[in-house]
């Protein structure tokens, strides 16, 4: 079947993220008994660049390797993660709000851009991952020093509630998605805002009846482990 018509493929994603997140907090113990914080970032800069260009080295040899690897895609986890060793070391100063909103403004619009203009047809990650790697980045970056221009659209309760529920999203729109491709249906306007609307209502359940109830458990180990697993 085409990747389209698997409704479990986006699950190679966490898998990413499970191994980064296995793999970084040892890596992040080893960075810290070096001399300086700078060389640690220096080092966390050359892994993000040597991961962009292994990404693009290898892009028309194994394209699939490219995409749903560790090694090609923790360029885009390790942008934050440097991001976050500056901020903590240095402590800069707050930037003017201007240029605070200039930022979020210019990230912002990096990101419709790159959700208009990319295709498939220019390969990913690679150099293509450059341009929404680096305006999330601004973007994130903007907001750790107060506010800023776009505020009031990414701070209000709509936009704080999809963040909320995002994770239980993302697990559910890809099935949805999939099976809806698999039987054939067109995805239209209508079709589309009708699996919009469903894809939020079952990541609702998850989040209300599933992922906060198991967040805020005051079960041991081995009964919260059997309750999770039965869910």
């Amino acid at each position: 079947p085409t990747s389209a018509e698997q409704p479990l493929l986006h699950l190679w994603s966490l898998g990413v993220e499970e191994q980064f997140y296995l793999l970084w907090p040892a890596a992040l113990i080893l960075l810290l008994q070096l001399r300086t914080p700078a060389t640690a970032l220096a080092i966390v800069i050359f892994l993000f660049i040597a991961s962009f260009v292994l990404g693009e080295a290898l892009m028309e040899k194994d394209p699939k390797f490219v995409y749903y690897m560790l090694p090609t895609r923790v360029c885009e986890l390790l942008a934050g993660a440097a991001l976050t060793i500056w901020l903590r070391r240095w402590q800069p100063r707050p930037f003017a709000a201007w240029f605070r909103s200039l930022l979020a403004l210019g990230g912002m619009a990096g990101l419709v851009y790159c959700f208009w203009f990319q295709s498939e047809d220019l390969g990913f990650p690679g150099y293509s991952a450059i341009p929404v790697t680096l305006t999330t980045l601004g973007l994130l970056f903007a907001g750790t020093h107060g506010r800023h221009a776009l505020g009031p659209l990414l701070e209000n309760r709509v936009s704080q509630w999809f963040g909320d529920v995002s994770y239980s999203l993302y697990l559910w729109h890809w099935p949805i998605m999939a099976f809806a491709l698999y039987a054939m249906i067109e995805v239209n306007l209508v079709n589309g805002s009708l699996f919009l609307l469903l894809m939020l209502l079952c990541a609702s359940v998850s989040y209300y009846a599933v992922e906060n109830p198991l967040r805020r458990t005051k079960l041991r180990f081995a009964p919260a482990l059997g309750s999770f697993l039965v869910v």
